[in-house]
């Protein structure tokens, strides 16, 4: 049925959460299969298949919003616990289990160190791709998730409902001291850009602030965290004694044998 130009459906809360979950994971695995299995740049395949997906969704519901008519369908996004809101508590549950995960098990451990450096990790015994392809998997769920909770709130869903979304992402990532290079981050840092950036955001719309300028400042914003995490690299670097960065000596060509001395 139309309604002022949407479209309303009926639909049960759990299985839209749910197939929003199947849908996350399955972008999050394909994502993964072209990153650790063909090898394609991260960045570039991510980029790609976010504008694939965007261009499918605009083709598919021809850029209507979809309105739920489930009223329970806006409990996880608008609802309420005691007057803390459900979303909220969602956010601190997924901050804290990603924190222990990352800190305080082995396969925390291994996406750290694949992150920093994939060849040692795969000489110490890490299966790479393995590590690689479940975090996207992971990050596919989490996109699930978030937008479950976004089209809960709104009691909505459309195709180009924050286009911008994955430039505050980046924004919140790198502010958050995570390195774009790999193996460093944690979940507490992200958790203080999301705020810092969040502060940002609302003070500008509470000055009514032109959305261009909110986009300067936070690409500025970028580059200059960008540049810090450059240099302190560089002067982390350069503080390492001689013999942490001496390239070991080349073998010889041949095995020791019983006989031999020590150089």
């Amino acid at each position: 049925m139309d309604f002022d130009g949407k479209v309303l459906f009926a639909t049960g809360a759990g299985s839209g959460i749910g197939r929003a979950l199947a849908v996350g994971l399955a972008i999050g695995l394909v994502n993964g299969v072209l990153v650790a299995g063909a090898k394609i740049n991260p960045f570039i395949t991510t980029v790609g298949t976010g504008f694939i997906l965007n261009g499918i969704a605009l083709v598919a519901t021809g850029n209507i919003a979809y309105i739920v008519d489930n009223p329970d369908f806006g409990t996880i996004g608008a609802g309420r616990w005691h007057g803390f809101p459900y979303s909220g508590m969602i956010l601190v549950a997924c901050l804290c289990a990603g924190g222990l995960v990352l800190a305080r098990t082995v396969y925390g451990q291994a996406v750290y160190a694949v992150g920093g450096n994939a060849e040692a990790s795969r000489l110490s015994g890490i299966r790479v791709g393995a590590t690689i392809g479940s975090t996207y998997v992971l990050s596919g769920l989490s996109m699930g998730v978030a937008g479950s909770i976004t089209a809960s709130q709104l009691s909505s869903a459309q195709a180009n409902i924050n286009p911008d979304i994955v430039f505050d992402v980046i924004t919140i990532v790198v502010v958050g001291g995570t390195s774009l290079t790999g193996g460093v981050g944690s979940m507490w840092r992200t958790a203080i850009g999301l705020g810092i950036i969040a502060t940002i955001s609302n003070a500008f719309s509470l000055a009514d602030v032109n959305p261009s300028y909110q986009d300067i400042v936070k690409g500025s914003i970028i580059i200059g965290a960008l540049a810090l995490d450059a240099t302190m690299r560089r002067w982390a670097g350069r503080a390492r004694p001689g013999w942490a960065t001496r390239a070991p000596p080349r073998p010889s060509g041949r095995l020791p044998i019983a006989g031999d001395r020590d150089p």
